[in-house]
């Protein structure tokens, strides 16, 4: 549930999707493409 999640969180979540989406398919996303 993100609903509540800190913006602590929310970066912790952005950056581990960041390095799953780079280890998986070589790709960096950007922070904010994910937040928003």
């Amino acid at each position: 549930n993100l609903g509540n999640g800190t913006g602590e969180e929310m970066m912790q979540l952005a950056n581990h999707i960041i390095s799953e989406v780079k280890k998986n398919f070589g790709v960096t996303l950007e922070p904010e493409v994910i937040v928003m």
